[in-house]
Formats: structure tokens, sequence, C-alpha cells
């Protein structure tokens, strides 16, 4: 609507969209040891750091973590939504036994500058005898 100034000065014309590089940070390896490992418990072990245990939550805000964006314009809908892919995340490992097909992670899918799951993949879901 109106060209905004920056406080160094940088000036951002009307029009013109703004994005921050979330790929490239979260695989920042001074921020993430091994970035590109899985490490199902990296965040959790993170927060046993002294000082750290309010921290790096799924829902916390900050440059080293942009999933929900930033300051006043930050997801509002990011503690309900990380909540309900708990409780689905939680369901499916309690009730199902699951694995990609052919056994290899399909390759990550390019949709402009946004990365996202490989739309061809196909996941094998077994129930588990209920004891």
């Amino acid at each position: 609507m109106k060209d905004i100034t920056l406080s160094d000065g940088t000036v951002v014309p009307k029009g013109h969209v703004i994005s921050v590089p979330s790929q490239a940070i979260h695989l920042d390896e001074r921020l993430y040891p091994n970035p590109h490992e899985f490490q199902g418990f990296r965040f959790s072990d993170m927060r046993d750091s002294e000082g750290e245990g309010t921290k790096h939550q799924a829902v916390t805000l900050g440059p080293d973590w942009t999933t929900f964006g930033g300051g006043k314009h930050a997801c509002p809908g990011r503690f309900f939504s990380i909540n309900e892919v708990k409780a689905m995340l939680a369901y499916v490992l309690l009730n199902y036994d699951v694995k990609i097909e052919g056994g290899e992670r399909p390759k990550t899918l390019w949709l402009g500058t946004a990365n996202i799951p490989n739309q061809t993949a196909h996941l094998l879901f077994r129930r588990r005898k209920q004891q």
C-alpha cells in the first residue's frame, strides 16, 4: 500500500513481498548440528541445556525457527494447530504400522519457493491388533 523504510534505511517499495529463507535457516549447521540427519529428539535435547527449558518448542517464535512467522503478525493459531498435529500423530503411532512404499523417501517437490511432500508417494498403513 505504501513504501516502507526499515530502521537501517532499507526501503521496501510498495507491492513487494519480503520472505525469509526458512529452509536455509533450518538446515544451518551453526544452529542445528547435523541438520540433514533425522534426530527425533533434537529439540527435546536442546531444551535439556541450562536455561533452555522453555525454548525450542514447535510454537516458539524466533530468528532460528520461522515456521509460524514472527512478531505481531505471527500465526495466532499455532498453538491449536500444533496440538492437533500431535494428537493425530499420536493416534497414528499408537494404532498403525506405517512404511513408505519401496522403502526409500521420495524426493521433495518444489512449488515456487516452497518445498512440499511428493504428491505421488505412497504410504502403507496396517492397523495394529488391539490388545
